[in-house]
């Protein structure tokens, strides 16, 4: 069956960033070719074009990505007037107390000085958000001392969001790459998941977090149905431990997470389900983030 992520069409990176866009991603088109990923489109502000960027980019089997969405201008907003806000938004953090900002032609133009990457990218990031900025450029001076290890921070963020006790550990995977944390799994409300948001960004090295996880309060009840079956089949069936292997339904999609030993176990538990889609119906896609463990 070969790598999922080798194979992903426009429409599953599609559904993937509706994943972590929502309503954001619905005027976004994809095509693709080879291992580029063209993106088109309009959206609301630059933090959202930067962002379908980062999703993307991120993805196995991505080689390049052609970023061409455009920024929705709407209402002309003057250089003073987008300057004010981002100072608004930036003076509220005390950590970026140095950074200056200067605004022309709505490209923002950052200065001063940052403690570490993650502030700069705060920063960058609070400035995109505001509506009418085109661009932001960064000289900030950054004080990056040692950088801090993906696998480190990754363990830093489940201890701090394993501690908070919001969330199941067996749910919930965490994974690190360049500082970009990425949660996948399910928790059991939309508080729960904007808290985790809120914790791991706190954490030292984050850059940013992705936040995939699903939501218990929002499957239907086909959804809490066919979850139960295929956990049932995994267990009975495959001689598999959900301590192991997290399955998670949500609008017919079957989310897929943890760990096997071998490939072999990795086809089977996609094959199971289509096998109970076949008997039973209500299976829309499957989107496998199963890890094979190398021994």
């Amino acid at each position: 069956m070969g790598d999922r992520q080798e194979t992903l069409s426009k429409n599953e990176i599609k559904h993937i960033l509706a994943r972590y866009m929502q309503l954001r991603a619905l005027d976004i088109k994809v095509e693709t070719q080879g291992g580029t990923v063209l993106l088109s489109g309009v959206v609301d502000v630059l933090a959202e074009k930067l962002y379908a960027e980062e999703v993307v980019r991120h993805l196995d089997g991505v080689q390049k990505v052609e970023n061409k969405l455009t920024v929705a201008q709407g209402d002309t907003v003057n250089d003073a007037e987008l300057k004010k806000a981002i100072d608004a938004a930036i003076q509220k953090e005390e950590r970026l107390e140095d950074v200056v900002v200067k605004v022309q032609k709505g490209i923002v133009h950052l200065q001063g000085k940052a403690l570490t990457l993650a502030d700069e990218d705060l920063a960058r990031n609070l400035a995109a958000r505001v509506k009418g900025v085109v661009d932001v450029t960064s000289s900030l001076d950054v004080a990056t001392g040692h950088p801090i290890e993906d696998s480190a921070i990754t363990q830093m963020a489940a201890d701090a969001l394993f501690a908070a006790g919001q969330v199941n550990k067996y749910a919930v995977s965490i994974q690190t790459k360049r500082g970009v944390v990425y949660l996948t799994g399910w928790v059991e409300t939309a508080a729960m998941k904007e808290e985790a948001t809120g914790i791991i960004s706190g954490v030292e090295g984050v850059r940013r977090v992705l936040n995939n996880l699903l939501v218990e309060e929002e499957q239907s009840e086909g959804d809490v149905y066919l979850t139960n079956i295929i956990r049932q089949v995994i267990t009975q069936g495959l001689n598999l431990s959900l301590k192991d292997i997290r399955v998670f339904v949500l609008n017919g999609w079957v989310y897929l997470g943890g760990q096997v030993d071998t490939i072999d176990q990795r086809e089977a538990l996609e094959d199971v389900i289509r096998q109970i889609d076949g008997s039973l119906g209500g299976v829309e896609g499957i989107t496998n983030d199963i890890v094979v463990i190398m021994h």
